[in-house]
């Protein structure tokens, strides 16, 4: 993110020279945000139908630039880099909306071909399915010219119009700006009076039972409309009003189409960089567990490696403990045989006594370890393989042991 340091000054004359939608697009950021920073300085912004007026000529004031406290000095408007905001110009463009359906744009000939074949809805309106377009048979070629001027600005612009579905009953009236797909309706408005009930009606109000029975009667009383369906904006809606119809703001409609096409390009911008950035924390949680198994494997290893390395100094010390008592032993049988030898008279030493004593030296041999010396020293700590092949020999040693004492 960029952050851009704007003085509050500065972003009210910026305010009342741009339309907020345009200027938030210049920046970067949404209109909603922009609208709410500038609440929070306390900066006046124009009310609805500043510019459409100001586009008509009338001279009108802006309100001052109410004092500020110490921390409404300035604000930091934050921009993405990754997002180009759009061209704008001050104004939004002049529709003109043609007289004729003559040279109709494709679309609008497309639709003019599905109202004649239209069912009517419950308002008595012409409906296309999908509802992209529900007017009356009094209204409907003014709604076609409208569509026919508003289609051709748009492509005059870059943009692409088009009748899209996925069901031949779900009809979408979409504007294609880039990559982003925008679907937009006309309509007859409707207006609204209160509910006259029927003698019916009322006998079932008094007696509690209101489900169903409608607060107001809708009807169509031959305004257009023109909305941006799905859309986030501030405003998404216009119509034609007592002072001003639809035909002279169909630019605002465009600039409206062409912001909320940017919206979604952000707002997709947005959601990848929120997947890419969710898939990089798994990947560093996931390379964090696979050290911190790898820490907790070699530990263990470690530990292991540990208890063998002490069960086989246990093993060795025992073995040093049972090498000492048969040296002791042999040095006795030694003394016993040399003391037996030189009390034995002369008259008894037959072939007996003389093979007795030679069994007895070499028994005294094999009992003494010192017979084998140069194998009795071992290594005290050997390490991995040497380790496991010494435990080995030693746990073997103790059965072999066990086995002759048994």
């Amino acid at each position: 993110m960029t952050r851009v340091t704007v003085t509050r000054e500065e972003l009210y004359e910026q305010v009342w020279k741009t339309p907020l939608l345009r200027l938030a697009l210049q920046y970067g950021v949404s209109n909603v945000a922009l609208g709410k920073t500038c609440r929070r300085l306390n900066i006046p912004t124009p009310g609805r139908g500043y510019w459409a007026r100001l586009a008509a000529g009338e001279k009108l004031k802006r309100p001052p630039l109410p004092k500020a406290s110490p921390q409404q000095a300035w604000v930091r408007l934050e921009q993405d880099p990754a997002v180009k905001p759009i061209e704008v110009t001050a104004a939004a463009p002049e529709v003109t909306v043609p007289t004729t359906l003559e040279d109709a744009h494709l679309v609008v000939g497309k639709l003019a071909s599905l109202l004649a074949k239209a069912s009517f809805d419950q308002h008595q309106r012409l409906t296309v399915a999908g509802g992209c377009v529900a007017v009356t048979v009094e209204v409907h070629k003014r709604a076609l010219l409208v569509l026919d001027g508003f289609c051709q600005a748009l492509e005059d612009r870059g943009h692409t119009v088009q009748l899209v579905s996925s069901d031949p009953k779900q009809l979408r009236l979409v504007a294609k700006v880039n990559d982003e797909t925008v679907a937009f309706s006309v309509s007859e408005r409707l207006e609204r009076t209160e509910h006259k009930q029927t003698d019916d009606e009322r006998d079932r109000a008094a007696r509690g039972h209101t489900a169903g029975i409608p607060k107001y009667d809708y009807w169509p009383g031959g305004r257009l409309r023109l909305d941006i369906l799905e859309s986030r904006l501030a405003r998404s809606m216009w119509s034609d009003t007592d002072s001003r119809p639809l035909d002279r703001i169909l630019g605002q409609a465009i600039i409206g189409i062409e912001a909320t096409a940017e919206e979604r390009r952000r707002a997709r911008i947005d959601e990848k960089q929120r997947l890419e950035a969710e898939t990089q924390r798994r990947a560093e949680a996931e390379q964090q567990r696979q050290r911190q198994a790898e820490e907790q494997a070699r530990e263990a290893a470690l530990a292991r490696e540990k208890e063998k390395l002490n069960q086989y100094k246990r093993l060795l010390a025992r073995d040093v403990d049972r090498l000492a008592a048969r040296w002791a032993q042999a040095r006795q049988v030694r003394e016993f045989v040399e003391a037996y030898e030189a009390a034995l008279p002369e008259d008894k030493r037959d072939d007996v006594a003389k093979r007795w004593l030679e069994a007895v030296h070499k028994y005294a041999v094999r009992l003494d370890p010192l017979s084998e010396v140069a194998e009795i020293a071992l290594e005290i700590e050997p390490k991995g393989e040497a380790l496991h092949a010494a435990l080995a020999d030693m746990q073997e040693l103790k059965r072999r042991v066990q086995k002759e004492q048994q």
